[in-house]
């Protein structure tokens, strides 16, 4: 990914949020959609979602089920964030660091690492094996 005017004035989680919705400001996003396409982790995309819903950049909606948020096209800075959004994807001007992998993938990692029984823990053998066993040492 390359740096743009947004990733300088603002930090990257707010900056892929505000590129994230006053890009297509007629679709609506939910936050695991929004967190899935910026590759940040859910949490702090749910901090910064409340922090543009307190002054009111951004509104939400409910279906019961979950909560859409999209561009308040009656902020005062709308235009002007909305301008900004289109004009930093034409001028590049260097490379960012390349993002840490979002935490949901947390359960694969976790399944990688079990480790199984170790060699010392009893094994257990069929009853038919134990038994030929036994009869071997009478």
């Amino acid at each position: 990914m390359k740096a743009d005017a947004l990733d300088l004035l603002f930090p990257v989680v707010r900056a892929e949020v505000l590129r994230a919705l006053f890009h297509h400001t007629q679709r609506e996003m939910y936050v695991r959609e929004l967190a899935r396409w910026s590759e940040l982790a859910l949490r702090t995309v749910q901090r910064e979602l409340a922090t543009l819903i307190k002054i009111g950049l951004v509104t939400s909606r409910t279906n019961g089920y979950l909560v859409f948020y999209r561009a308040n096209r009656k902020h005062v800075l709308f235009a002007p964030l909305q301008q900004l959004v289109f004009k930093s994807e034409r001028c590049v001007l260097g490379k960012r660091k390349p993002r840490k992998r979002p935490r949901q993938s947390w359960r694969e990692s976790v399944r990688r690492k079990r480790k199984r029984p170790s060699t010392f823990a009893p094994r257990h053998r069929p009853l038919t094996t134990r038994l030929l066993k036994a009869v071997e040492f009478e």
